[in-house]
């Protein structure tokens, strides 16, 4: 809604703008535009969502329990999220201030796929070792 409601405002053309015009990102050397801001953000949150929902996932499968799933993710997720919220130098607007964006971006990325992968490996293992009841009829 938020994007309609700027795209009605202010155009469609305020997407090819350097990012670097905006009075946040003034001291950002690199030639990022708007759009490119948007997507880059938008894809590192998808990448992140997946990473955390298919660990939790797999946390589910593994503990099966409901409960201690919940506490264990909370743990995991939660936590550090709510800590890394207290630290404004941690944030992406300011790697995006500093111009350390695009090894943040890296970084964040590669531990998404790193978590999504170790996720599947466990998943798909555990799901071929279950041995298979025998249906009397």
């Amino acid at each position: 809604m938020f994007l309609l409601n700027f795209t009605f405002k202010f155009g469609k053309g305020i997407f090819s703008i350097p990012l670097a015009y905006m009075s946040d990102f003034s001291m950002l050397k690199s030639s990022i535009t708007v759009g490119e801001y948007i997507i880059v953000l938008g894809m590192m949150h998808l990448f992140a969502t997946i990473a955390v929902t298919s660990m939790v996932f797999m946390l589910s499968l593994l503990l099966k329990s409901n409960v201690l799933t919940m506490i264990i993710s909370s743990g995991i997720v939660l936590i550090p999220c709510l800590a890394v919220m207290e630290i404004p130098s941690f944030r992406m607007v300011q790697a995006f201030q500093n111009n350390n964006w695009k090894s943040a971006t890296i970084i964040i990325f590669s531990l998404c796929v790193i978590l999504i992968l170790i996720s599947i490996i466990v998943v798909t293992f555990k799901f071929n070792n279950i041995k298979r009841r025998k249906v009397y009829a």
